[in-house]
């Protein structure tokens, strides 16, 4: 689902979303080093129209396990493709590492959106990225020399800066050319959203960082504020052709505050529209997307704007969209929703890849008063 609205709402209104005729000539011009792809977004169509279509639909209809030969065989074709579509996206800029994040299951807290989906899309090979396909995909590329597990290059510990000398003996090791970009991949305890927005974020300190994934979500997440954006590819040119934007770029012409001073507040805007406007967490938004945004343009933050919790700032745009007689208000939206999908995209639950122990957490984005029962809620989907 994404953000309902955002991207039509950016595209056309806003027009923060650029057409480039060349990837690569896009990837010089950012100096972009490492770029994080939504693997579950990108590479689905490649799934669905590919290889082995027909032995991965049986492979589930017949429950088979995720190593079965012919399941296997499929996916190794799949990858196969994947790999070819990485060469030519690299295209003259050698260097550029590659990370892949995939999805793990579905946030608890999500589960009756899913099966909603699931059940709307019982033909589609959307299934096809259930947990059984993706272990498949693990033990793929946990076989392959081309792949490396991205965290081998951190340090198990808070510092969160990828290990540079460790990449460059593995690239020695490898091939004579130092040059050579490494292909990575990732597998999140959860969804792939939060994670690929943490990982470009925090992990990227001395290299340009990208993103590309087509999923308005990755923009409600605080973080990767310059990072270049991509949303849109046609892997059926030659040259590649995509559409891309920034954060900043996005926020300066939805009106929040895009300055190191106040940034944490147009985070915590963000956070509170991607809330309201209707997403997997809150389905149903509480007005159009135009109404949210210009009530959250109009609302004077007490005290300092950057202390201002995104709760509290939440329960300000919520009091004064009821409010306003000239707003529409939806029917049948849920309050309650709204905190949940708050508290994810403020603190969003990732795989906590910079600690000692890979262990889930909530990584601490923007200030929030936390709810233990929302924050139980979305660990364990239990109200």
């Amino acid at each position: 689902m994404g953000l309902k609205n955002l991207h039509p709402y950016a595209r056309y209104k806003l027009k923060v979303y650029h057409k480039e005729t060349s990837l690569s000539s896009v990837l010089k011009r950012y100096e972009t080093d490492i770029i994080f792809i939504d693997f579950c977004c990108i590479f689905f169509l490649l799934l669905q129209n590919g290889p082995g279509t027909d032995i991965i639909r049986q492979s589930l209809k017949d429950n088979r396990e995720y190593d079965h030969p012919d399941l296997a065989r499929a996916i190794n074709q799949f990858i196969s493709r994947v790999l070819k579509r990485i060469k030519r996206m690299r295209g003259g800029k050698n260097d550029l590492d590659v990370c892949l994040v995939i999805d793990g299951p579905s946030i608890p807290a999500k589960k009756k959106t899913c099966e909603e989906r699931k059940s709307r899309q019982s033909n589609s090979l959307k299934n096809n990225f259930s947990w059984k396909i993706k272990k498949a995909i693990q033990q793929n590329l946990e076989s392959r020399a081309d792949f490396i597990p991205y965290r081998e290059y951190l340090k198990p510990t808070a510092i969160t800066t990828v290990t540079k000398n460790k990449k460059q003996q593995k690239r020695q090791d490898d091939s004579n050319d130092k040059k050579k970009g490494i292909t990575y991949f990732h597998f999140a305890a959860y969804e792939a959203d939060a994670e690929i927005v943490y990982l470009c974020n925090q992990l990227t300190k001395n290299e340009h960082g990208a993103i590309m994934s087509n999923d308005g979500d990755l923009f409600a997440y605080p973080g990767a504020f310059n990072a270049l954006r991509i949303i849109q590819i046609d892997w059926n040119s030659s040259s590649i052709p995509v559409t891309i934007t920034t954060k900043s770029e996005l926020f300066r012409k939805l009106g929040f505050p895009t300055s190191k001073k106040l940034r944490l507040l147009g985070e915590t805007k963000m956070a509170v529209l991607a809330s309201l406007c209707g997403n997997d967490y809150a389905p149903i938004p509480i007005a159009t997307f135009n109404d949210i945004v210009q009530v959250i343009r109009q609302i004077n933050c007490p005290g300092n704007s950057n202390d201002i919790s995104a709760d509290k700032f939440l329960q300000l745009v919520y009091e004064e969209l009821i409010r306003n007689k000239d707003i529409n208000i939806s029917n049948n939206f849920d309050p309650q929703r709204f905190s949940i999908a708050l508290h994810q995209f403020c603190i969003p639950l990732i795989s906590g890849v910079t600690f000692d122990k890979f262990r889930c957490c909530h990584y601490p984005g923007l200030h929030i008063n936390i709810d233990k029962n929302i924050i139980k809620q979305l660990d364990t989907g239990s109200p």
